[in-house]
This record gives C-alpha cells, sequence and structure tokens, in this order.
C-alpha cells in the first residue's frame, strides 16, 4: 500500500513541471517517493480531500484511456477524526430562556417555542421545518420526525412542551383563523 500524504508529492510534480502523467515512465519514477515519502504539514482532513480529488482524476484518466491502470487503488487514506458536538451549559440555556426577548405576540411566542423543540429534542433545523400538526402526538408526548433519507424516528417531549405546544397552537388558531396549513411552524 501507499501512503495518502506522497499523493501530495504526485500533485506538485504534475504541477511543476515533473513527469507528465500521460508519459509511460510516469509511474516507474513516482513510485518510490510516493511510497516514502514523509507525512506533510496538511491536516488530515485537507489531504483526504485532496485525494478524494485525486482518485476521480486519475479514474477519469483511465476511462479516457490515457492511463492503463489507476495508481489510487493503492493508496490509503488517512484517518480523519470526527468532532464533538458543541453543546451549551444548561445554566447559559436557562438564561437565554429567562432573560432573552424573543418579541412580542405571535412571532415573539413561534420564536421561543422553536428555541425549546430544538433544546428538548436536538431535533435537526430540517426536520422542524418539515414538521406538520399531524406529527406531534400529544397522547403519548412524542414527535414523528422524518430525517434524513425519509427515516422516521419517534422523539418524546415532556408534560411542560406538550402545555407550550397546545398553548402554541391556541395562539395559532386565534391569530390566523383562517389558516389550513398543517405546518407546525407558520
Amino acid at each position: 500500500t501507499v501512503r495518502a500524504d506522497g499523493i501530495l508529492y504526485v500533485c506538485s510534480s504534475i504541477t511543476n513541471g515533473g513527469v507528465s502523467p500521460r508519459s509511460s515512465d510516469f509511474f516507474s519514477t513516482q513510485a518510490t517517493p510516493i511510497a516514502t515519502i514523509a507525512p506533510t504539514e496538511y491536516m488530515a482532513s485537507s489531504t483526504s480531500r485532496r485525494i478524494v480529488t485525486l482518485r476521480s482524476y486519475f479514474k477519469w484518466l483511465k476511462r479516457q484511456g490515457i492511463l492503463a491502470k489507476d495508481p489510487m487503488l493503492k493508496v490509503i487514506s488517512p484517518k480523519v477524526g470526527k468532532r464533538l458536538p458543541v453543546w451549551v451549559p444548561e445554566k447559559d440555556m436557562a438564561v437565554l430562556f429567562d432573560d432573552f426577548d424573543f418579541g412580542p405576540g405571535f412571532k415573539g411566542f413561534r420564536n421561543r417555542m422553536v428555541f425549546e423543540i430544538f433544546y428538548a429534542t436536538g431535533m435537526r433545523r430540517s426536520e422542524l421545518a418539515n414538521l406538520s400538526i399531524d406529527d406531534v402526538d400529544f397522547g403519548r408526548q412524542q414527535f414523528r420526525i422524518f430525517g434524513k433519507g425519509s427515516k422516521m424516528r419517534l422523539v418524546p417531549f415532556t408534560r411542560p412542551m406538550a402545555i407550550l405546544l397546545e398553548r402554541y397552537l391556541a395562539e395559532r388558531a386565534a391569530t390566523f383563523p383562517l389558516c389550513l396549513h398543517r405546518s407546525l411552524l407558520c
């Protein structure tokens, strides 16, 4: 196998007047440096992104008949660590809900409810935007959410959230008596 960081050497050779990838001696002249080059100053995520680009490029060269074999088949991408999610301490959220002015009337009430739902459920923004009134089950105190890949999941909510939602729907009906829209937010 070949170290992924070494592919960057190939890129610089191609762009800095090195051996052309069309020439027959491209792989023989580049094989040793690719295999032995030390890790670069680039982060693993940057190196991975470049490798994906090169894989696509060399695959295209092979499909065009310019190359007989794809040099990227033996390249191992560096492991990219997963970032931990950023979270807000509970006391900061309490300050937000107690001290922040979400605005007057229905709009302010709706905005506060959006923050409450995000905080209580961890729902994605797109999931909340697509949430229908029919997706709220007050009896079981749960949301039916359609997430990534149209996968359905059930997310529970607390009794205080149920009271807030009922108040919101009553306020919505009073503010927009002719609204036939089934979306939870309006």
